[in-house]
């Protein structure tokens, strides 16, 4: 029979924020880019590098191995 697990990759990536506006301010441009990064869709993402973080147990929640 077969069994279902669930496993957690932790995903390190850079987004790139394109940001227009005649603002010069750096904190302002900063923060406007912060507020598109919280909207952000993380289908994309650049430079993906990524592991196996942990493996659970899909009927559980047991973890059967974490990384840490």
């Amino acid at each position: 029979m077969k069994k279902s697990y669930i496993v957690t990759f932790r995903v390190d990536g850079r987004y790139k924020a394109l940001i227009e506006t005649e603002e010069t301010d750096l904190e302002i441009i900063k923060s406007l880019a912060e507020d598109e990064y919280c909207e952000a869709d993380f289908g994309e993402l650049h430079d993906i590098d990524g592991y196996a973080r942990m493996v659970e147990d899909y009927d559980t929640g047991e973890i059967i191995w974490d990384r840490e």
